[in-house]
């Protein structure tokens, strides 16, 4: 299985995740428990007056419509709340030092040992940063370049090779 780096964030889907996989949620508990204080200090607060005024200011800049671009820029205010909106935009790389770090590390190594492979740069679409957009729009864009030597996309050739790697043993 591949996820997105959030799938940390919380106990459920974690918890499901690792038991169909044949794994034992005792065994990373620890580390999930640790990882997961550690992002909590990691936290920007946002008041809910600087919320109302982004919202506003999105909603006086669109036209009359509340499309879904500027529903998905609104949405993007609200996610700015959680730590793990901005971990998916950075991965491993947003986890705070020590024994945040320390948890993180092992817990990744059970969890690959499981088959559960977690995308460490965020998400996908972190893999190449230079291309805009999310989800289809971000792949089929993908899909035109050299995906073999596109330095942008060393990353996800690294990843994939890890992955076929460790399911081929």
């Amino acid at each position: 299985m591949i996820a997105d780096f959030d799938i940390l964030s919380a106990e459920h889907p974690l918890r499901p995740v690792v038991e169909a996989l044949g794994g034992t949620w005792a065994d990373v508990e620890k580390n999930f428990k640790i990882l997961s204080n550690g992002m909590k200090g990691q936290k920007k607060e946002i008041t809910k007056e600087e919320v109302r005024t982004e919202i506003a200011n999105i909603l006086d800049e669109s036209g009359d419509v509340l499309s879904e671009p500027v529903a998905e820029k609104i949405r993007g205010v609200v996610k700015r709340a959680s730590p793990w909106a901005l971990a998916k935009l950075s991965g491993k790389f947003f986890v705070p030092p020590g024994e945040a770090t320390v948890a993180y590390k092992e817990l990744h190594a059970a969890l690959r040992k499981l088959g559960l492979h977690v995308v460490e740069v965020g998400e996908m679409e972190c893999f190449n940063k230079a291309i805009a957009g999310h989800g289809s729009k971000w792949v089929n864009e993908v899909m035109t370049l050299n995906l073999a030597d596109d330095p942008d996309l060393r990353d996800a050739r690294e990843f994939v090779s890890d992955l076929w790697v460790t399911t081929t043993k």
